[in-house]
């Protein structure tokens, strides 16, 4: 699952279909991972927007959210490519 580690929340992106997404990375790939909010809100999970935008939730009673509640993880690959026609 995702935790909130020393955090008081877990921070989530909003705008990833009908539900909030996360970018979990470490060094040599990213994951995003889906959030089905219904069935998270379903089993007690609370979730709070931030000024920023930002979609915060303190996870369960430990500070977790459960893989349970994934929609669906994909792995992004990173890609370095180049644009022409850009100046110059």
């Amino acid at each position: 699952g995702i935790s909130r580690m020393t955090k008081g929340y877990i921070h989530l992106l909003p705008g990833f279909g009908s539900g909030f997404a996360r970018i979990e990375k470490n060094q040599s790939r990213r994951v995003l991972i889906y959030v089905d909010v219904a069935k998270a809100l379903a089993g007690g999970i609370k979730f709070y927007r931030s000024p920023g935008g930002m979609i915060l939730s303190p996870g369960n009673e430990l500070g977790f959210l459960e893989p349970g509640y994934f929609e669906r993880v994909e792995r992004v690959e990173r890609r370095l490519e180049v644009v022409t026609g850009w100046g110059g």
